[in-house]
């Protein structure tokens, strides 16, 4: 049993027996054996787990039935458009995380590609590679001159439209960090806005405290009678305040 979950098959695969699936088992001895875990599409081959069993890295990667695009020519106009639609839109995701494929492309026995090898690079060869790889699989498909994964598709769609829209084209777009760091930082500026307006207004609409009158003392008086004249005079002084 591998790290004590793989247990091996012939021709190096392997079952899965936490999520009873097939998996490729590939060991690793250098950085640029196993593709970035992060690049998910439907026409990657995905890396599902990476480990270290008896002092060796292995990669847990997708099992493809299938064959090496070049050992599937010729193949139909129809085909190689649908196809290279497809492997165009990985390669828009990967070129999004700083990756290019440096692989080969396997075409699944349903139809569906899956492109391996990708590593940090410029685009471009790849884009290039790809269509040559199309044309010459694919004789009746014209020239491709493709230099963007976009590029490759407008290309393919002008040939086959009917084809290529059974493809949903709809690339991963590049973190834009500043962006978002800009949003946010005028989302703080509106809220401190807001809180100051609202302190501003409840200072105002407080009403403003009464002065507190200066209240002299009762006047003492000589006796019994002027004291009750001079308690008089202070009470009707202050009853109307």
């Amino acid at each position: 049993m591998i790290a004590g979950r793989y247990e091996p098959l012939e021709n190096g695969l392997a079952r899965d027996t936490e999520l009873d699936r097939i998996v490729r088992i590939r060991w690793i001895t250098t950085r640029d054996e196993v593709d970035d875990p992060r690049l998910s599409d439907p026409s990657v081959v995905r890396v599902f787990d990476i480990g270290e069993h008896e002092g060796r890295r292995f990669a847990a990667i997708e099992y493809v039935d299938g064959l090496p695009l070049a050992l599937r020519a010729p193949i139909e106009l129809d085909e190689a458009v649908i196809l290279g639609t497809h492997a165009a839109r990985a390669l828009v995701n990967a070129h999004a995380l700083g990756l290019v494929h440096a692989g080969e492309l396997i075409v699944r026995d349903d139809g569906v590609p899956k492109l391996s090898g990708f590593r940090p690079g410029a685009p471009g060869d790849d884009v290039r590679a790809l269509a040559q790889a199309l044309n010459d699989t694919s004789p009746d498909l014209p020239r491709l001159r493709a230099e963007t994964p976009q590029e490759l598709v407008r290309e393919l769609r002008a040939v086959r439209p009917a084809a290529a829209e059974t493809v949903p084209f709809t690339p991963i777009a590049a973190p834009r960090r500043r962006a978002r760091l800009s949003l946010v930082l005028v989302a703080i500026a509106v809220l401190a806005l807001a809180v100051g307006l609202t302190a501003a207004f409840d200072q105002g609409s407080k009403p403003k405290p009464r002065p507190i009158a200066r209240v002299t003392p009762v006047a003492p008086g000589a006796n019994a009678a002027q004291e009750a004249r001079n308690l008089s005079a202070w009470l009707s002084r202050y009853s109307t305040r």
